[in-house]
Parts: C-alpha cells; sequence; structure tokens
C-alpha cells in the first residue's frame, strides 16, 4: 500500500530527459530499499497532477511520520538536487491519520460582543 506520492517537475522538456530521470530514480530506488522505503514506478503526471512524473512511495515498514523520516528526506533533497523539483503528498486515503489531533483542552474562543473603540465603528459579528 503506497501512502504518499513524490511529484516531479522538470527543469527542461521532460520527453528529453525520461531516460535521464529514470536512471536518477532508479538509481534512488535501489538507495532505499535496504531501508525498507520503496519507490514505485515513476509514471507520467497528468496536467491537473501539478508535476511531469509521480513515483508512488511504500513506507510500510517504517515508523513514524513522514516529515521525520530521515531517508525520504535524504531521496527528495536528492530529487532537489537533481532540478526536478519534488513536492510529496500524502494520499487522501492517509490524510486523517497522518494530520496532528485536535487538542480538546484548546476549543477556539468564540466572539460573541465587541468591546472598546472600535466597537462604535464595526458591525457586530
Amino acid at each position: 500500500m503506497y501512502d504518499l506520492m513524490i511529484s516531479l517537475l522538470a527543469p527542461a522538456d521532460p520527453y528529453e530527459i525520461d531516460q535521464w530521470v529514470e536512471e536518477q530514480v532508479e538509481r534512488l530506488r535501489e538507495a532505499g530499499k535496504p531501508h525498507d522505503l520503496l519507490l514505485g514506478r515513476l509514471v507520467r503526471a497528468r496536467p491537473h497532477q501539478g508535476g511531469h512524473w509521480l513515483i508512488k512511495v511504500d513506507r510500510r515498514a517504517r515508523a513514524g511520520p513522514p516529515e521525520k523520516d530521515v531517508v525520504l528526506a535524504a531521496i527528495v533533497i536528492d530529487l532537489e538536487r537533481l532540478g526536478l523539483r519534488p513536492a510529496l503528498f500524502a494520499s487522501t486515503g492517509r490524510a486523517r491519520a497522518l494530520a496532528e489531533p485536535r487538542r480538546s483542552s484548546h476549543t477556539p474562543a468564540r466572539v460573541t460582543a465587541r468591546c472598546g473603540p472600535r466597537a462604535r465603528r464595526s458591525p457586530p459579528i
């Protein structure tokens, strides 16, 4: 089950550098295997997906949130150094599990009345 995706954007015409990008992603794929971070196939993105290629990322065997995953961070940094402008996305099925839970002790205050000099000039909420 892939729970993350990396979107890549080419610095030049993506059709001219397809093979080079595939070679670089394969190198990073091999680097992530010993650490149980699996990069899926490099696929062409659709225009509404925001990049030229997409790579699905499987972190099932890794513990902790993705923002604290050092191996994942190293792969994203390598993609950035290659000039591919990576963007990391969580899949919609896992978004709630990855989000920090809301604290019940910090409920937002509700403003019911305005006080002070601005109260006369602005309408009540």
